[in-house]
């Protein structure tokens, strides 16, 4: 049997195929994996098959490599002293050697490397690869294989988007990031419809500029296992978001946008993952006390940019101390904190015209923030923060601009 002998030296062949070799041995039960011209770096091509031994007492297994250049369709090989080298272990391999250029044929045999290094770690080896399908069949949407990333932006409706992606053959259904900004919204469809995704899978999802109105309850599933962010900016018109179906169906859930739209009221909420709410720039008036009491995780609240008045004599409920931000609303006068004070309380640029001791100082003996710059506070009514020199630093007003954080 004869073997194309490789223009690169055989000692960086062994090295690279002793490594991969190690890791292959230490396998002790793996189904036999086969894959079909999986795409794995530009223009390489690699056909690729395994099948490891029974018992890691018997270190038997066979791997098959094959690669060619998609341009020439030539085949890969390595020369025959590093045939013979892992011919000792019973382990064939045909690989890399599809350049005349020695860089670039290592950095082509560790590819190989890479994708059985893969396969040892898994249980389904290649098939637990990430992979788009064919250009045509997704059309106007695009696939990036290495972002996980499915951009349907160039979709014309909402009811194509769903009809595309519940007809579209996916070899991979798991993606990273989901994004739909079109250019040109339909005027007509501006339902986001139930089971619009079939069955795919999303850790972040954005909507934006899509002339939105309404989500379904079920809009979203297939991601339950998976939501980690959501977005959705931009969106003028939305009204409707199911947020109690959204934290109930979607446990992992951590942040939540609905930024520039026309929300106007929030149930009371439920989530022991969301750590970041942001409702900047709607048309919110009034909030009910308990609306976050059962977010416990909850870092950031972003209200500001709406129309709220004010926060009543019981106050919001919170479970943990949180970023609170409430600037540029209509808030009047703020009667209470419930149970846990904000970290930050943000009520620059309203129309407050009292600085309350018995809300505030709560708020201020734990040395968080409060900002009121541009209200309607008189100087006097800060009297009782600028005579003390452990309030003063944390409040930001139109009075106190000397203070010094000590």
């Amino acid at each position: 049997m004869s073997y194309p002998i490789s223009k690169m030296r055989t000692s960086n062949w062994i090295q690279i195929l002793a490594i991969f070799i190690t890791l292959l041995l230490k396998i002790e039960s793996t189904p036999i994996i086969t894959y079909e011209e999986f795409y794995i770096f530009p223009r390489i091509y690699l056909k690729f098959s395994f099948e490891s031994s029974s018992s890691s007492d018997d270190p038997k297994g066979l791997v098959i490599v094959h690669g060619y250049k998609s341009d020439s369709q030539s085949p890969l090989s390595v020369d025959s002293d590093v045939y013979n080298h892992i011919r000792k272990y019973e382990f064939h391999v045909t690989a890399a050697n599809s350049t005349e250029n020695e860089e670039q044929r290592v950095q082509e045999m560790n590819i190989i490397y890479e994708m059985c290094h893969v396969a040892s770690q898994t249980n389904n080896g290649l098939a637990s690869l990430f992979r788009c399908p064919d250009e045509a069949v997704i059309y106007p949407c695009t696939c990036t294989e290495l972002e996980k990333f499915l951009n349907c932006s160039d979709v014309n409706s909402l009811t194509e988007l769903k009809q595309l992606l519940n007809d579209a053959s996916f070899p991979s259904t798991k993606f990273d990031k989901f994004s739909y900004y079109p250019a040109s919204p339909s005027i007509e469809q501006r339902v986001l419809l139930d089971n619009t995704f079939g069955s795919l899978s999303f850790e972040r999802m954005m909507f934006g500029d899509s002339g939105l109105v309404k989500v379904e309850a079920n809009a979203l599933s297939g991601s339950e296992s998976t939501l980690l962010v959501l977005h959705f900016d931009n969106n003028n018109n939305l009204q409707d978001v199911p947020y109690q179906e959204i934290l109930a169906n979607f446990p992992q859930l951590t942040t939540l946008l609905t930024i520039k739209g026309s929300i106007t009221e929030i149930p009371t909420l439920k989530s022991t993952s969301l750590t970041l709410l942001d409702l900047n720039t709607n048309l919110i008036s009034v909030l009910q006390y308990d609306t976050f009491q059962n977010l416990p995780k909850l870092k950031t609240l972003d209200l500001a940019y709406n129309k709220i008045e004010t926060i009543g004599p019981r106050g919001w409920l919170f479970s943990t101390n949180s970023y609170v931000y409430v600037d540029h609303n209509n808030l009047q006068s703020v009667s209470a904190f419930a149970n846990y004070q904000p970290c930050i309380f943000d009520a620059n640029h309203n129309q407050l015209t009292s600085f309350n001791q018995d809300v505030f100082e709560p708020i201020l003996k734990q040395k968080y923030f409060v900002n009121v710059v541009s209200n309607e506070i008189s100087c006097t009514d800060l009297n009782w923060v600028e005579d003390d020199p452990e309030y003063c630093p944390y409040v930001s007003s139109d009075c106190n601009q000397y203070c010094i954080l000590l």
